[in-house]
């Protein structure tokens, strides 16, 4: 993501994000908080492979909307999309090695660490180790997970984003 991130860069992400969900390669959703509407962060399914049946998850939660259940919940129905709408068998994820929320978000959603994949990005123009993650439609989800454990009383909805 640019850093500040400014509106032509919204402007841009959203052509990029309209073009891809026509094409089949992505979908992008916004992430809000039921109550009242307000946006709480972004997920999307990435790279969609109909082929091989797999995409790659990637998400995003407003600062002041961290650790109150919101990603957990909704990459839970993100996943259940993917799965059972779209038939995708494989879902990955790719995580910083120092982002412990976003790993805690993935085990709980129960994705399992598959390996590390060194320098495979650049930030800051440094090359960054990135961890894998996945999770395969028929792998066992902790009940709590399953269920969905995250804010059902505020809870996101998600809407395509546009």
């Amino acid at each position: 993501m640019p850093f500040p991130y400014r509106p032509r860069d919204a402007q841009a992400f959203f052509r990029r994000a309209r073009a891809a969900r026509r094409s089949g390669a992505s979908l992008a959703v916004h992430v809000v908080r039921r109550s009242d509407g307000a946006l709480v962060g972004g997920m999307g399914l990435h790279d969609i492979d109909p082929t091989h049946l797999r995409a790659e998850v990637g998400y995003w939660v407003g600062r002041e909307f961290r650790r109150q259940g919101f990603a957990q919940e909704a990459l839970g129905a993100l996943c259940r999309l993917a799965y059972h709408r779209l038939g995708l068998r494989r879902l990955e994820a790719g995580v910083f090695p120092g982002n412990v929320a976003s790993i805690r978000v993935l085990r709980r959603a129960g994705f399992r660490r598959e390996g590390r994949m060194r320098q495979s990005v650049r930030k800051a123009g440094v090359g960054q180790d990135v961890i894998l993650y996945a999770r395969l439609r028929d792998d066992p989800v902790a009940r709590r997970a399953a269920a969905g454990s995250g804010p059902s009383r505020r809870g996101p909805s998600a809407a395509p984003t546009r």
